[in-house]
């Protein structure tokens, strides 16, 4: 068995054992903020902004790289989508503003092998004012080891038309 960050995977390279999926079902605990039938999202254990919760889709994908095709383009979309219903469900609006607007809010991946857990998971990042400079350069939008859930879109598109 090989352990790669938070998950194991089997002599074939099946997943034998995931953080995530654990939390998912309810076999970790987990800070659960909202659910569909597609996907989950809860609050991380180290939060950039008064408002961080990873957003993940309940069938295992390891990563941003693991994504291609249309049907992971639009995965994308739903989780974007699914995430600003998660912040609100959260309590993000503060003081009145909605913190889910242009600006205030952020949707991002880590990228390999700047990835913490390989288990696809989207930060949904609220009220951005109040991440310190650390959390500020770690969620670098843009940046070769965070992208945005647009540039993660943008980016199997341009797979798709190499093929």
């Amino acid at each position: 068995m090989r352990n790669v960050k938070g998950v194991a995977y089997g002599p074939e390279g099946q997943v034998v054992s995931c953080l995530f999926c654990r939390i998912i079902s309810r076999e970790e605990p987990g800070a659960i903020v909202l659910e569909n039938s597609k996907m989950v999202a809860f609050k991380t254990i180290a939060p950039a902004s008064s408002n961080h919760l990873l957003i993940v889709p309940r069938e295992h994908r390891a990563n941003v790289h693991s994504l291609s095709g249309k049907e992971d383009a639009d995965l994308v979309k739903e989780m974007k989508k699914f995430a600003v219903e998660a912040l609100l469900e959260d309590g993000c609006p503060v003081d009145g503003v909605d913190c889910t607007l242009e600006g205030t809010s952020q949707f991002s991946f880590h990228v390999p092998p700047w990835n913490s857990i390989d288990h696809l998971h989207l930060h949904a990042i609220g009220n951005r004012q109040s991440m310190s400079l650390a959390g500020a350069l770690k969620y670098w939008e843009g940046s070769f080891y965070c992208w945005s859930a647009e540039e993660a879109v943008e980016n199997i598109k341009k797979q798709l038309a190499k093929l």
